[in-house]
């Protein structure tokens, strides 16, 4: 990014000590040691585009909606599971969680010692999972509404959202684009059809009504945003200019 864009400042924010943290800290957690890591930094006092790929990007778009100060102005998310990750009977993935039983995957324990378990959204088993995650449900305004929450989101000049069916990970592969199941796992649906964006509970209607939300089909696999130069020359560097 630093070759095609002069002058860039970038900060790059480890969220606790590397892999391990990053699988066992509470999803609220590291949103909070996010936080601290762009407040300490004083070149982005005067705001900043954040960018978070893979589960940073559901970190990132907690700093956005939970504490947004310095001000995120624009939000890029590259491949992000922003509407929560399930694989269960017909959607098959390889992911721990599906051995658990759904109580156990929303016992305290498994939400504060696994981090994916915080944006495990189980259709199967909805009430369950809006009682008891501890940070999906409250950046979708569905556990205790807050407004704060739905300002903040709707405070960005743009938000970019890469995903691809190609993704590989990401289950289902357009929670990227805010898509999710509904009721059982049989079916994926896009953004418009879920309670959360009728309802406009955290701003994804509105924002989107606004023309502010870009989904771009990057074609990858999940695993190849930070390696693939020529994407990250163009396609990531064309959305961070004004």
């Amino acid at each position: 990014l630093e070759q095609v864009i002069p002058g860039v400042h970038i900060r790059n924010c480890e969220v606790g000590n590397g892999y391990e943290d990053s699988v066992h800290m509470p999803l609220p957690e590291q949103i909070q040691q996010l936080a601290i890591c762009i407040k300490d930094d004083k070149l982005l006092q005067n705001g900043f585009y954040g960018v978070g790929y893979s589960q940073g990007g559901h970190i990132m778009r907690g700093y956005l909606q939970q504490f947004n100060n310095p001000k995120m102005k624009r939000f890029i998310s590259l491949a992000g599971s922003l509407a929560g990750k399930y694989c269960g009977p017909n959607y098959k993935c390889d992911e721990w969680l599906t051995t658990l039983t759904p109580e156990q995957v929303y016992s305290a324990e498994i939400q504060n010692t696994y981090s994916k378990a915080g944006y495990w959204r189980d259709p199967y088993n909805f009430e369950l999972y809006k009682e008891k995650s501890i940070s999906l449900t409250y950046l979708d305004n569905v556990h205790h509404y807050n407004q704060t929450l739905k300002d903040n989101f709707l405070s960005v000049d743009k938000m970019v959202l890469f995903g691809s069916p190609l993704d590989g990970v990401i289950s289902p592969w357009n929670s990227a684009w805010f898509g999710a199941f509904i009721n059982d796992d049989k079916t994926v649906y896009n953004l418009t059809e879920r309670f959360e964006y009728k309802q406009d509970l955290f701003g994804l209607k509105t924002l989107h009504e606004m023309g502010k939300i870009v989904f771009i089909d990057s074609k990858l696999k999940h695993g190849e945003y930070a390696s693939k130069e020529q994407f990250i020359k163009e396609d990531l560097a064309m959305q961070l200019i004004d």
